[in-house]
């Protein structure tokens, strides 16, 4: 098959499989953006994850999508949730245990959300929510549903081909199909100018309401036009600085604040490795947000636009 000779002329060349993956997620980003239906004026985002029994990778990606969107102003147009699947299958790897997150499934998911710093008792709460258990009447009721990963995909594909469905739908997507999506969007920015001519003059629009935005409220004036396009803005702004400094470099926040001398070569690699994952997720996150936002049609009618 073509996919086969693909991942064959990869394995041959590590440039070359860098850019057929970048290419996939490329494709599955723009498949998703032709499926997006905004005439509701909110998308409801659902992350999926077939390794239970903690689910803890759609927990994590629906806690940095919460927190993204609030710290952004974009928690009135972007919803989210996480679920699992009750008959999910054991992890991969030598007798069920999977290498890369440890011998039992919820250790190693639980370690990725614990290496996020700068918890507090509510983001410890929201962690905690247990996800909702998939149906095959989510696939329709969700605008994005979003697997944490291949065989989480796989699975729903599988459910849907059960049911006589069709599988292969362009909402259905990869969290790592928005890994690079930030990273993309700036440099399309910089190209357009878009940046350096973003008006900074305090305003409202329809679709968006900030602090800013409401002092200027005219009462009697409706609003009318399309919101103006919103800068990508910094990466994390609004967010916990060390969330940059220890999750989006992949690595430890600073050098010897994991440095413990008893701690084993093998402790400290599971943790760094933790703090990979849990960053993987973050910046997925924060290229689907991006993404949404952007995705936002130039000519849609918003409420109070009547004439």
């Amino acid at each position: 098959p073509a996919t086969t000779r693909l991942a064959t002329m990869g394995a041959a060349s590590p440039e070359l499989a860098g850019a057929l993956a970048a290419a996939a997620r490329a494709e599955g980003r723009g498949r998703l953006a032709r499926s997006l239906d905004w005439t509701r004026y909110h998308l409801w985002v659902y992350f999926l994850d077939a390794r239970g029994p903690s689910f803890a990778r759609a927990r994590l990606a629906r806690f940095f999508f919460e927190r993204v969107c609030q710290s952004r102003g974009s928690a009135n147009l972007l919803y989210c949730a996480a679920g699992g699947f009750r008959d999910a299958p054991p992890p991969p790897g030598p007798e069920g245990g999977n290498p890369e997150w440890g011998p039992e499934d919820g250790d190693g998911d639980l370690a990725v959300a614990a290496a996020v710093p700068e918890l507090h008792a509510d983001d410890l709460q929201n962690l905690l929510v247990p996800p909702y258990e998939f149906s095959l009447a989510d696939i329709g009721i969700y605008d994005v549903v979003v697997a944490v990963d291949e065989a989480t995909r796989s699975l729903v594909r599988a459910k849907l081909m059960e049911a006589e469905r069709c599988a292969d739908l362009d909402h259905i997507c990869l969290l790592d199909d928005f890994a690079d999506a930030y990273d993309i969007m700036r440099v399309e920015e910089e190209a357009e100018g878009l940046a350096a001519a973003a008006d900074d003059t305090p305003g409202i629009g329809p679709g968006l309401l900030t602090a800013e935005g409401l002092k200027n409220l005219r009462p009697g004036t409706p609003l009318r036009g399309t919101p103006k396009r919103q800068p990508l803005g910094q990466l994390l702004e609004g967010l916990p600085q060390a969330w940059r400094q220890c999750l989006w470099q992949g690595g430890p926040a600073s050098e010897g604040e994991n440095d413990d001398a008893a701690a084993a070569p093998q402790e400290v690699a599971a943790i760094e490795g933790a703090e990979l994952q849990a960053g993987v997720v973050l910046r997925s996150v924060v290229g689907l947000e991006r993404m949404l936002c952007r995705s936002v049609p130039q000519d849609m009618r918003w409420w109070n636009d009547e004439e």
